[in-house]
């Protein structure tokens, strides 16, 4: 292997996967417990890890122009099965507290789940 094939695969290996505007650690109840919270999720680069499944993103495109709205195609297992899910995700604050709120609508299933980002203040 050259010089520059062995730099660019390391760079490769090296380079963390990118952020989504919406990675951390979102919960459905706060504060997070995880007695009272059996559905949070992370997502972390391309990986969204929920309760019993994980997928991949493979697109995200905003929707509009304010940056708080993101529609992402996905690869997903869990449980012996996979499939793809197109979902919308939504960034916002409580009104009250100023606690970052993720909205996660499954296009595929019909269904929506706001979390919460417990312990962060809004940026």
């Amino acid at each position: 292997m050259t010089r520059l094939g062995l730099l660019i695969a390391l760079v490769l290996v090296a380079s963390p996967a990118l952020a989504t505007p919406f990675d951390g650690d979102w919960y459905m109840v706060c504060p997070a417990s995880p007695e009272d919270d059996v559905l949070p999720i992370t997502i972390s680069g391309d990986r969204i890890a929920y309760y019993e499944s994980e997928c991949t993103i493979g697109a995200i495109d905003a929707v509009g122009e304010h940056g708080k709205v993101w529609k992402v195609s996905a690869s997903c297992s869990g449980e012996g099965e996979t499939w793809t899910s197109d979902l919308i995700y939504g960034l916002d604050q409580d009104a009250a507290t100023g606690t970052p709120v993720l909205a996660e609508i499954d296009l595929d299933q019909g269904f929506l789940v706001v979390y919460r980002a417990c312990g962060q203040p809004a940026e």
